[in-house]
């Protein structure tokens, strides 16, 4: 009756929940004592030596692949400071151009000076005068007969044959020579100037009323040069004269060949 459900009851009740509390802190305690703690860490251990295993060292010798190395860097410097040079050079030259063009363009514009007009237009006309008076003598003294004493006195004459020189006859007479009737006039050219002249060829002509040449003959020179006062002898001859046209006589000319 009350027995069963009594205190004694309760208290046995407590001893065997008691006793079945510590069976299962101990078979608890065995299955994660300090021998699984250890298989733990172990554990815990292993995983952590795979996890550096699979790390990489930033000290080790890695492969190349394809980087550039000091030697390919020394030469993209060397490359990069020829492409500035090159490029400083290019500017330069540029900015010298343009201040060519510059200038170019300033001097183009720059009205021009009516002095300096005045002074081209004169140096013109005094170099076209001195020309024609130089080149065209002759037209000069054709136009102008006093120009001729110009010329002498300011020693711009044309050179012409015989200048300087002297003729002066001393004999004429027909002779028969080798059975051809021949002229004959003899004289003597002196060099009165005040330099060596050169003695150029001699003709004999004869001349008609109108003073026109109608024969001629051509002596070779008596010498090639004479100094000043020195005189040298001459004869002249002209074969076959006819004596009866050659109303104004005849005369000694000086060869211009």
């Amino acid at each position: 009756m009350g027995a069963a459900g009594g205190p004694g009851s309760s208290k046995k009740d407590f001893e065997l929940k008691q006793g079945e509390s510590k069976k299962a802190a101990e078979a608890g305690m065995g299955a994660s004592g300090p021998g699984a703690e250890d298989e733990e860490a172990s554990e815990h251990f292993q995983g952590k030596s795979d996890e550096d295993a699979n790390l990489v060292d930033p000290d080790a010798d890695r492969p190349d692949f394809g980087g550039k190395g000091p030697g390919a860097a020394a030469d993209d410097d060397d490359a990069e400071m020829g492409i500035a040079k090159g490029s400083a050079k290019s500017a330069k030259a540029k900015e010298a151009a343009k201040q060519a063009a510059k200038r170019a363009q300033r001097e183009k514009s720059k009205p021009m000076n009516p002095a300096h007009l005045t002074a081209t237009v004169s140096a013109i006309a005094f170099l076209s005068v001195a020309a024609l008076l130089w080149f065209g003598r002759d037209i000069v003294e054709s136009v102008l007969p006093a120009a001729k004493s110009f010329y002498e006195k300011t020693g711009v004459a044309e050179a012409r044959p015989g200048d300087g020189l002297r003729w002066a006859e001393s004999n004429k007479h027909l002779q028969r020579i080798g059975g051809i009737e021949t002229l004959v006039v003899k004289g003597f050219v002196s060099n009165i100037g005040e330099i060596v002249k050169p003695v150029p060829a001699m003709k004999l002509q004869l001349l008609d009323e109108r003073k026109a040449v109608i024969q001629e003959s051509e002596t070779p020179s008596p010498s090639a040069l004479l100094n000043q006062n020195e005189s040298v002898e001459v004869e002249l001859r002209l074969e076959f004269p006819d004596m009866a046209k050659a109303k104004d006589g005849y005369r000694m000319a000086w060869s211009e060949e």
